[in-house]
């Protein structure tokens, strides 16, 4: 119950920061609806009292009504401006009650809520986490080039990468359509990268990593490291959805009719 009082009171003071906002879009509308072209002069904001005193250098006889269009484009632009941002504004209440209407439910439902928007939303997150993988697979295979002797491992590195870089992008598109598999393989992959900076760089490859600068050994094992640390997330965050997917519609909370909407 406590819990229940700490989550409404923390929206509670959100909510009223933004009403107050509100409030003042309205005092503003109201200032300058139903008002004469000359009372509105004064009461419109500094931009727009700026673009006045322009139109007032160029015409210097009666210039508020030589202008009179260009004055009420500006007038209007001056309401639009404050009523756009009230809608904002209130969006941005109706979004903190749902927040705050989800962190009140319990943890099943809040794994079926999540569960149940994963059908009709793609999964972004492992999908970008994937696609910086690639970029930093790329940036790892070009500093090892550059420290590599000329001999036949280069033709294999450079073989076996462009078919990792293949399979990584394959993997962020099916990760993104939530393909159980597919999470497997970047464990899978993860788990190859803490042997290619152990057993096979070195040992294998005879790389002379330690003979290279400061910067490169930080990239090329940084990236590694990134990748084994991310992959290894990114792939079981990602079968762990695909399974309470499974769970959802064996439940038969969805229906594929519903699904293929």
């Amino acid at each position: 119950m406590l819990n229940k009082e700490k989550i409404e009171q923390k929206y509670a003071k959100k909510i009223a920061k933004i009403n107050k906002k509100i409030d003042l879009c309205k005092e503003k509308e109201d200032v300058v609806i139903d008002v004469t072209l000359e009372e509105a002069i004064t009461n419109l904001d500094i931009k727009a009292l700026k673009k006045l005193a322009a139109l007032q250098k160029k015409y210097k006889d009666n210039p508020i009504e030589k202008n009179k269009h260009k004055f009420n484009a500006l007038h209007d632009k001056y309401l639009y401006t404050n009523k756009a941002k009230a809608a904002k504004l209130r969006h941005k209440i109706k979004v903190y009650e749902d927040y705050q209407a989800f962190e009140l439910l319990s943890k099943t439902e809040k794994r079926d809520r999540r569960t149940d928007l994963s059908f009709y939303r793609a999964n972004v997150s492992g999908y970008y986490v994937t696609l910086t993988m690639v970029l930093f697979e790329i940036i790892y295979m070009i500093l090892t080039l550059s420290i590599m002797e000329r001999n036949y491992w280069i033709g294999i590195m450079i073989l076996v990468n462009i078919a990792f870089l293949l399979f990584l992008f394959s993997c962020a598109i099916k990760i993104k359509n939530y393909k159980k598999k597919f999470s497997l393989y970047l464990i899978v992959f993860s788990i190859y990268c803490i042997f290619r900076i152990t057993l096979i760089l070195v040992p294998l490859m005879h790389i002379n990593i330690a003979g290279a600068s400061l910067v490169k050994q930080i990239f090329i094992y940084g990236f590694n490291i990134y990748m084994i640390i991310f992959g290894i997330l990114i792939g079981v965050t990602s079968y762990i959805k695909v399974l309470n997917q499974e769970k959802y519609i064996a439940a038969g909370k969805i229906s594929f009719k519903q699904m293929s909407k």
